[in-house]
């Protein structure tokens, strides 16, 4: 298969990889642009199948993404039926890619995108006081070690009925992430990820 790369370092979307991705993917929509990687993290791996379990047996369920990239997560939430997505990216290129790959499609609107720094949780966490929430918001975080800034600032985690972050370096914050988490009265199961130790998924439920 040949693969058209962009400057980006995205697969542009073409009619051999769409025709592949309808063969392995149950979706109502396709991507322009792809992290092919990040694709089959999400879709083929289900790496966020913890947070799709929520969302399945609790209906109407909205869901906090935190570290949009391109849209892949937002759509497979929506895939299985989530309510609808808050979208937090920072990069301006991922962000145009993000709107290219909803525009014009049945999701666009079940997502609110913002363009926020999210190593400032403060901007996170006065966003989250306007949302209408009833204690069926799910979170996920992907925010390349952001996640020790915002998960143990002052951010206002009372409505939320459970996290997903996946935890980088450095190591040493781990725990004390985790312990805020529990504190703020969440169960948490830590899995690392099997190729690189740095790497994992913290998994926090309401007890």
């Amino acid at each position: 298969m040949t693969k058209n790369i962009n400057t980006c370092g995205f697969e542009v979307l073409t009619p051999q990889l769409k025709e592949m991705f309808i063969n392995n993917f149950d979706l109502d929509i396709y991507p322009k642009f792809i992290a092919y990687e990040i694709f089959v993290e999400v879709f083929f791996r289900e790496d966020y199948k913890f947070l799709k379990d929520k969302i399945t047996t609790n209906p109407k369920t909205f869901v906090i993404d935190i570290g949009s990239f391109v849209g892949e997560s937002a759509v497979y939430f929506l895939s299985n039926k989530a309510e609808f997505v808050y979208c937090f990216e920072r990069n301006q290129t991922n962000i145009n890619m993000f709107n290219a790959n909803i525009k014009d499609t049945n999701y666009f609107n079940k997502i609110k995108l913002f363009q926020v720094d999210l190593e400032n949780p403060e901007v996170l966490n006065n966003l989250f006081e306007t949302f209408d929430i009833n204690n069926k918001y799910l979170i996920k975080s992907d925010i390349e070690g952001g996640e020790y800034d915002v998960f143990t600032s002052n951010i206002n985690l009372e409505k939320i009925n459970a996290i997903q972050i996946e935890y980088h370096p450095p190591l040493n914050k781990l725990a004390g992430l985790i312990e805020i988490l529990k504190n703020k009265g969440f169960i948490c199961i830590v899995e690392q990820n099997s190729l690189n130790e740095n790497l994992g998924f913290i998994y926090a439920s309401r007890r």
